[in-house]
């Protein structure tokens, strides 16, 4: 199974003002282990800015057409997975303010499922967090904190 993620470098002003980092890595739950996936890099084109905001407009609360208004450098990681259970890391710095987000997906019958997806409004305490995930990822919260 191909799944698509995003790491990305965004200022901007207008239509409001974006300063924005973000290194994403994937990785796939094997046997209670986050294992990282390997993945081929390539530039951002057209064609992924509709997979850009589905990951992102939740998850950041930002868009395509939020962060092409001024300079934006983008890859995309093609990732090739073999389990049920995927684990996107974003590691993110939002005007200075540094923050790792975590979003869960099941593969089901050939199927990419988002079951979880932490979101930079409202984010609560990492224990809380890391129940939760730990529960849908079926890893410890130990392995979590590795990441």
């Amino acid at each position: 199974m191909r799944i698509k993620a995003f790491s990305f470098e965004a200022k901007a002003s207008e239509p409001r003002p974006i300063d924005v980092k973000v290194e994403t890595r994937v990785y796939e739950a094997r046997r209670g282990r986050a294992v990282r996936l390997s993945c081929a890099e390539r530039p951002f084109s057209l064609d992924d800015a509709l997979d850009f905001d589905l990951e992102f407009s939740d998850t950041l609360q930002l868009t395509y057409a939020d962060v092409i208004h001024g300079s934006f450098s983008c890859r995309v990681l093609d990732c090739e997975a073999g389990g049920d259970t995927i684990i996107k890391v974003l590691d993110a710095q939002l005007s200075g303010r540094r923050v790792r987000l975590f979003i869960v997906l099941t593969v089901e019958e050939g199927d990419v499922r988002r079951v979880y997806a932490d979101r930079i409004t409202g984010l609560g305490e990492w224990r809380e967090r890391a129940t939760k995930i730990s529960r849908l990822a079926s890893l410890p919260p130990s392995e979590l904190e590795a990441l």
